[in-house]
């Protein structure tokens, strides 16, 4: 036990800076963004509940139509990949071991229904938030529908840097409104994979 009237002045103070110190190092801290969640944020946009849709993207600020919104990114999988991390189509090897057990170690699902479909037969996986960007987030809308407000367009290649799925606005977007795309017909009759994939 302290005698804290035998302790001189500062004595005092660093005894009360350490229980300070031990104090706040005992306080819950504040959970960081995931990388999804921070990427929505530093591109102005919005993630709120949407009933029976889980989450979506919102504008924060109004949007031109035929502006640059962002680009699907995430992990790229071949389709040897996806067939075995997602779809059961064959044994999983060492390496989709190891994906799986990071998945579950970090709390990340994996379902398969953010696979998107490149041109190439790639996909990008945009599954885990810890690597993808908020373009995830993005809703289904019927295509030619007031709610359908942009889509992606294929990717390119600038000086050998393979770039995802870009989005644009196909029309002006209000403040508040909820960024949705036309998913494909791949993602509801599960096309020539059987399994729902989002397609260009």
């Amino acid at each position: 036990m302290i005698n804290l009237q035998k302790m001189r002045a500062s004595e005092h103070v660093t005894c009360m800076l350490l229980a300070l110190a031990c104090l706040f190092s005992s306080l819950p801290r504040a959970a960081s963004l995931s990388f999804s969640l921070q990427s929505a944020k530093d591109a102005g946009m919005k993630i709120n509940e949407v009933p029976g849709m889980g989450l979506g993207a919102f504008a924060k600020e109004p949007i031109e139509c035929f502006a640059y919104l962002g680009e699907y990114s995430g992990e790229s999988m071949t389709l040897d990949q996806v067939q075995a991390r997602f779809w059961g189509k064959r044994r999983k090897d060492a390496s989709d071991q190891k994906f799986t057990e990071s998945r579950k170690e970090r709390g990340e699902t994996q379902t398969g229904h953010y696979l998107f479909e490149i041109h190439d037969g790639s996909f990008v996986d945009a599954e885990d938030t810890s690597v993808s960007s908020w373009c995830r987030y993005m809703n289904h809308a019927d295509g030619g529908t007031q709610e359908c407000n942009c889509r992606p367009f294929t990717q390119t290649e600038t000086d050998g840097e393979y770039h995802g799925p870009q989005f644009y606005t196909i029309r002006d977007i209000e403040v508040g409104e909820e960024l949705r795309w036309n998913y494909g017909k791949g993602f509801w009759s599960k096309g020539k994979t059987g399994k729902a994939v989002l397609l260009l």
